[in-house]
């Protein structure tokens, strides 16, 4: 039942960004909401009554970039629903995480946020999601696991997109989730 309610709403989140009508400028107009930090917003889609917003840990959201050409024309990239860890975005787009927190979950706002991008982004927040959840039986290690000679159960969900290894002097982030029985 989750999975048809979230299946609904994003075929719902693409229909409305193929009716979204481009911004009119690289800057914000003067009816657009400001924050104290420079950065402003628009309400493209207005959430459900009593939204709430994300917590800071993994977030599912769709955020479509504009780009200007050279003669003002808009064209759109959308990047469909993305799911990341809120802790990587804070680090490379502080305002972008900073725009995410302030969205409630379901509204689509366009951005204008100096720094991250001179282009407008529309994004929705379509809310906390687990990266990992429990496998229904934590108790039994799967048959196509893999095993340490330490007795380590581990299986490989996404292969990396780099081509090569990292090395003693290389600096990595690992995402995982472990389970006790």
């Amino acid at each position: 039942m989750r999975k048809l309610i979230s299946v609904a709403v994003s075929l719902f989140l693409v229909a409305a960004f193929a009716n979204a009508a481009p911004p009119k400028s690289v800057k914000a107009p003067k009816n657009a909401q400001e924050f104290s930090t420079g950065m402003y917003y628009q309400v493209l889609k207005a959430a459900p009554k009593g939204a709430a917003t994300i917590k800071p840990e993994f977030l599912e959201y769709r955020a479509v970039a504009w780009q200007a050409d050279a003669k003002g024309k808009f064209t759109a990239s959308d990047s469909g629903i993305q799911k990341s860890d809120f802790k990587s975005i804070a680090n490379q787009w502080p305002q972008l995480a900073r725009a995410f927190l302030l969205s409630p979950i379901g509204e689509t706002r366009r951005w204008w946020v100096d720094g991250a991008s001179p282009n407008p982004i529309d994004i929705t927040v379509l809310g906390n999601v687990d990266p990992a959840p429990a496998p229904r039986d934590v108790a039994n290690v799967p048959s196509d696991a893999s095993k340490t000679l330490s007795g380590l159960a581990y299986k490989m969900l996404k292969r990396g997109e780099g081509r090569s290894s990292p090395n003693i002097k290389s600096t990595i982030t690992i995402h995982y989730s472990g389970w006790t029985t």
